[in-house]
């Protein structure tokens, strides 16, 4: 995030400092809105390159089967789900206290990268803006202050 927030400086000398206190808020508003904009392009960029850089896709997708899994575990678990209730058997779907443990080949899955990416670029905006709509509400009512004082 740093990268998207640090903006290159223009040349100081080159720009004409406003004489009124007005005017200067105005143009501090300006530059507020315009350093949002340039955040929020390249926030957005960033997060488009690495969506696109190469090695960035994720190797498996999480609903592809584990290559360690044979069909016959497939086949024993389509067999027990399938399975009538016996007679005389307890309740299968009471609770007997005991805890089940899943087998550990079950893996649990994960969210792809490029939705991770996206996601994460977008949080990274939304807390930019809230910080951007602080400061610009800040001078925005030192601004209504002095047209006020007037």
């Amino acid at each position: 995030m740093q990268r998207a927030l640090f903006r290159p400086i223009p040349d100081l000398d080159q720009i004409a400092l406003p004489a009124a206190r007005e005017e200067r808020l105005q143009a501090i508003l300006k530059n507020v809105e315009t350093h949002q904009q340039e955040v929020r392009a390249s926030l957005l960029s960033n997060a488009q390159q690495e969506l696109f850089t190469p090695g960035s896709t994720d190797a498996t997708s999480p609903t592809s089967p584990v290559e360690n899994e044979s069909t016959s575990k497939h086949e024993l678990f389509n067999q027990n789900v399938n399975a009538l209730h016996g007679e005389g058997a307890p309740d299968p779907v009471l609770s007997h206290g005991t805890i089940v443990s899943t087998d550990s080949s079950v893996k649990q899955a994960v969210v792809p990268s490029a939705i991770q990416t996206a996601l994460e670029a977008v949080q990274q905006v939304d807390a930019y803006d809230k910080h951007a709509r602080r400061v610009r509400d800040f001078y925005s009512k030192a601004l209504e202050r002095e047209r006020g004082a007037r």
